[in-house]
């Protein structure tokens, strides 16, 4: 859960902004435009943040063979 909540914050933060954002420059913006701004934020921030956690366990698998080795 604590890895969790931060990122859902950040995702929620930046499609409040475009949804912000579309209300400002699309006044006739239908609910289904919201909805799919919402489900590209959820997409993109699931690949992204996916992407760092494989890399913070490929750099720690990394550190630990370099440390077995030397020892």
């Amino acid at each position: 859960m604590a890895y969790l909540l931060p990122r859902a914050v950040i995702i929620a933060l930046a499609w409040g902004a475009t949804c912000a954002l579309i209300g400002n420059i699309w006044h006739g913006a239908d609910i289904t435009i919201y909805a799919v701004a919402g489900l590209s934020w959820a997409v993109a921030g699931t690949l992204y943040f996916g992407y760092l956690r494989k890399l913070k366990r490929d750099i720690h698998e990394l550190r630990r063979r370099r440390y077995s080795r030397a020892s």
